[in-house]
C-alpha cells in the first residue's frame, strides 16, 4: 500500500484542511491507516475536463456520485482522495477525501495484467466527502506527484530486472559456458545500463523540482514519467529475453517486473500523453 498511500498523503498534506490532516496523516505515517487516489474514469483521462464524477453540497459537506476505475489498493484503503466535478466549466473540479468504508462507497476488485497490484472499480453514490483546497490546481499537482513517484518505482524495477538478468546469465550455461560470455547478452545488458544511468539524474532533478521549483516541476514531472515508462518497459523486455525460454513462463519471477512495467507505463498517463505535456508546457 506504500505506493498509493504516498500519493494520498502528499495531496492531503498540501491541500487538506487541518481537520483532515489531523485525522489521516498521522495514522498513514504510522501504518495504522492507508490511502489511495481515484482519478481515472471510463474514458481513461487524467486531466480536469475528463472528470465526470460529481460533487454536490450536502448538509455541511459534500456528497459524490460517480464511478472511478483502476483505483490501486482501494479494497484495503481507509481514505480515498477522489477527483470530482463541482461545476460545468472544464476546470471546475476539486479533490475530496472519502472514507473508503463509509456510506455510499462500493468497491469491486479487478483483474489486470499485473496481479501483484490490486486495482478496483470504486462506485460512489452520494458518498459523504470533505473538500480539499486548490481546485483544478490540486488535481494537476497530484498528477505531477504521481508522475515522479511512478518514475521512481520504475527506476527501482528497472534496476531489479537488470540485476536478475545479469545474475541469470552468469549461471545459465549453453554450449559449455555461461550465456553471459556471449556478446549478444553483453550487448543487451549494456543497453539497459545505458538507458538507466543517464535517466537517473533526470529523476533526481524532477524530485527536487517537485519540492523546490513549483513553476518548473510540471514539465520535469512529465519528462520523467515519459522517459522512465519507456525505460522500464524496454528494460524488462530485454531482461525477459536474457532469461531465454524460462523468462516467458510463470516459473521465474522476471514476469512480475515485466507486468509491473506495463502497469506503470499506463498509470497516470502513457508516454505519448506526457511527451505532449512537455511540448505544451515548453510553449511549443
Amino acid at each position: 500500500f506504500l505506493f498509493s498511500s504516498v500519493l494520498a498523503a502528499s495531496v492531503l498534506s498540501e491541500f487538506g484542511s487541518d481537520a483532515l490532516k489531523s485525522k489521516w496523516l498521522g495514522p498513514i505515517a504510522e501504518g495504522r491507516a492507508t490511502g489511495t487516489v481515484a482519478v481515472v474514469e471510463a474514458d481513461d483521462g487524467i486531466e480536469a475536463q475528463a472528470i465526470s464524477a460529481r460533487a454536490r453540497t450536502s448538509g455541511g459537506g459534500f456528497a459524490i456520485t460517480g464511478r472511478k476505475m483502476f483505483v490501486p489498493y482501494a479494497h484495503g484503503a481507509d481514505v480515498i482522495v477522489v477527483a470530482a466535478r463541482v461545476g460545468e466549466a472544464p476546470s471546475d473540479v476539486a479533490l475530496f477525501a472519502v472514507e473508503a468504508k463509509g456510506a455510499g462507497a462500493s468497491i469491486q476488485n479487478l483483474k489486470t495484467l499485473d496481479l501483484t497490484r490490486r486495482v478496483s472499480i470504486v462506485d460512489l453514490k452520494d458518498a459523504p466527502a470533505s473538500q480539499l483546497s486548490g481546485g483544478a490546481a490540486a488535481l494537476a499537482r497530484l498528477v505531477d506527484i504521481a508522475s515522479v513517484a511512478i518514475a521512481a518505482d520504475s527506476l527501482g524495477g528497472s534496476e531489479r530486472a537488470l540485476d536478475m538478468a545479469v545474475e541469470y546469465s552468469k549461471v545459465r550455461e549453453q554450449f559449455g559456458k555461461p550465456i553471459g560470455s556471449f556478446q549478444a547478452l553483453k550487448h543487451l545488458a549494456a543497453e539497459q545500463v545505458a538507458d538507466i544511468e543517464p535517466a537517473r539524474a533526470l529523476l533526481w532533478y524532477a524530485a527536487y523540482a517537485l519540492d523546490n521549483d513549483r513553476a518548473a516541476s510540471p514539465r520535469y514531472a512529465a519528462m520523467v514519467k515519459a522517459r522512465w515508462s519507456d525505460i522500464y518497459t524496454r528494460t524488462t523486455d530485454r531482461a525477459v529475453l536474457m532469461h531465454g525460454g524460462i523468462g516467458f513462463t510463470w516459473e521465474h519471477d522476471i514476469h512480475f517486473w515485466f507486468k509491473r512495467s506495463r502497469f506503470n507505463e499506463s498509470y497516470f498517463g502513457a508516454p505519448p500523453y506526457h511527451r505532449e505535456r512537455v511540448a505544451v508546457l515548453g510553449g511549443y
